[in-house]
């Protein structure tokens, strides 16, 4: 992948982006350090891996082709994210607002990781990318959970960023930035249904396109206890958003328009969400083991104190196990569950099971063999 990694064209007046931002490399270390990033793929598939398994580069290699003029208009996002981080870290409330810009900076890292890796990986998985960054900001339901876990040495991690699952569904992966975890998901309409909200009843594709007519169905105007499709690991705040905009549907104009004005009309709808025009539902949040409130005011502000201490319960190695294999074992179940299989042709469906099923096994060994180190 040779273009732009955020607008997805042709790059114009070339600049590199650092997809790891450099304020973040100095946050948390030396910015000149060498990371590992994620095991050599088209190394391990043609058996020629070798004894260092795993790639190695200085944060400030990590970057790739950007527009002058796109990389500009991320400025904005990387300067109000760097000031929400470190609020987190020196466990300063932050607000609803600072919040929603966390989340959207959450889905710039999540996919340019995962474009970045593609080029990395050389295109293993033979993908041929739909959308950059820009058409992944706040265009589709999220969740963003946070642990913490002190007496750790600063640094950044960032987990299944590097698997097939991930090449061919980049919806979840983890990212460590000192003491704090976080979980990070994201799909079309994911969340929607079990937060009352509207959510797709049927989808159907056009004929040789990669677009699909969407049959939408009014939600129960009720949350659920339990949001997340499945669960994840306790010890957490964590946020799920349901999202709406013209972004979050794949589908042709006079659909969309029709899908815009099937919300607006929504009383439901309109009392749970932070901007109704720009297609943002309100931000739900859960502390452990209670129920979700709907955050509707921006300047309302998010306590972390009461965010458990999980050093207190686990050590460093089983922890880091434990947190991995939560990431690795959600992707697996997302791309089982959420890879619209139903909506294409006989051919392309059998193909994709293949990727799916592969994918899924590579996982599952990774988790075992990780299982089998010592985390220092």
């Amino acid at each position: 992948m040779r273009n732009c990694i955020f607008c997805g064209e042709t790059v114009s007046d070339k600049t590199k982006e650092h997809i790891i931002p450099q304020w973040l490399m100095r946050l948390t270390g030396d910015p000149n350090r060498q990371i590992s990033v994620g095991l050599k793929l088209p190394q391990l598939m043609d058996g020629t891996l070798g004894d260092n398994p795993f790639r190695q580069f200085s944060f400030k290699a990590f970057q790739f082709p950007a527009c002058s003029e796109c990389n500009s208009a991320y400025s904005d996002l990387e300067v109000m994210t760097k000031s929400i981080v470190e609020k987190i870290l020196n466990n300063e409330d932050i607000s609803v607002k600072e919040l929603d810009i966390l989340m959207d900076w959450f889905d710039k890292i999540r996919t340019g990781l995962w474009l970045g890796f593609m080029q990395l990986n050389k295109n293993i998985a033979n993908i041929d990318p739909k959308f950059a960054i820009d058409k992944r900001i706040s265009s589709k339901d999220r969740m963003l959970a946070i642990y913490k876990f002190d007496h750790i040495t600063d640094g950044i991690n960032f987990i299944g960023s590097d698997t097939f699952v991930f090449q061919h569904l980049p919806s979840c992966f983890g990212f460590r930035i000192n003491n704090y975890y976080f979980l990070n998901i994201s799909f079309e309409f994911i969340f929607s249904k079990n937060l009352g909200f509207p959510f797709i009843n049927k989808s159907t594709q056009i004929q040789d396109t990669d677009n699909f007519y969407l049959e939408l169905k009014d939600g129960t105007n009720k949350i659920k206890h339990n949001v997340l499709p499945k669960p994840i690991l306790d010890g957490n705040l964590h946020f799920v958003q349901p999202l709406f905009s013209n972004k979050s549907i794949i589908c042709d104009n006079k659909n969309k328009n029709a899908i815009k004005e099937f919300y607006s009309h929504n009383e439901f709808v309109n009392n749970h969400s932070l901007d109704i025009d720009l297609g943002k539902g309100a931000i739900f949040i859960k502390k452990s083991n209670q129920s979700y409130e709907a955050l509707v005011q921006n300047e309302k502000t998010i306590n972390f104190s009461s965010l458990e201490n999980l050093s207190t319960k686990f050590s460093l190695d089983t922890w880091s196990k434990t947190f991995t294999k939560m990431v690795y074992e959600y992707q697996n179940y997302l791309i089982k569950n959420y890879s619209y299989l139903h909506a294409y042709d006989n051919e392309t469906k059998k193909s994709f099971k293949k990727k799916i099923n592969f994918s899924v096994h590579y996982n599952k060994t990774m988790v075992k063999m990780y299982y089998r180190q010592k985390i220092r």
